[in-house]
């Protein structure tokens, strides 16, 4: 299958080529911040499982503004925020599992975004434009 490597070198791949952000490894612990937005992708396919990414509300903005060209500082609805932050995780979750060379298809849910609020307790395991964020890849049997 697979490890968490490859899932966030897939999260590299798609802030960086469609999200114009800057991505890279944590090199030291990172505390996640209290304001953030949780992103639930869940598959089926050659294996099932849900990708789960955890990051800043400053961050979903700052990748909402520059995907939609909108100017810093502009007022964006948090609706927005919330469906772009979902994108972000269906095109992670879709890079991921293509990259894989299965020979099945898989199979996305919608992505599910809900806000969250202590996220402190969560391991950053990289960042994007200097923010952290946490990736777990739960694989079902």
């Amino acid at each position: 299958m697979s490890s968490l490597k490859s899932v966030t070198d897939a999260i590299a791949s798609v802030a960086e080529r469609s999200f114009f952000a800057y991505a890279e490894p944590l090199i030291a612990a990172v505390p996640m911040p209290g304001d953030c937005y949780e992103i639930r992708v869940a598959f089926t396919g050659a294996f099932t499982g849900i990708v789960r990414i955890v990051m800043p509300a400053s961050l979903a903005v700052d990748l909402c503004t520059a995907f939609a060209g909108i100017e810093p500082g502009d007022e964006i609805e948090p609706a927005n925020v919330a469906d772009l932050a979902g994108e972000f995780g269906n095109m992670a979750c879709g890079t991921w599992l293509t990259s894989l060379g299965e020979s099945a298809c898989f199979s996305l849910s919608h992505p599910l975004v809900r806000p969250c609020g202590d996220a402190a307790s969560l391991p950053a395991v990289m960042l994007i434009n200097e923010q952290p964020i946490s990736v777990t890849l739960d694989l079902q049997s």
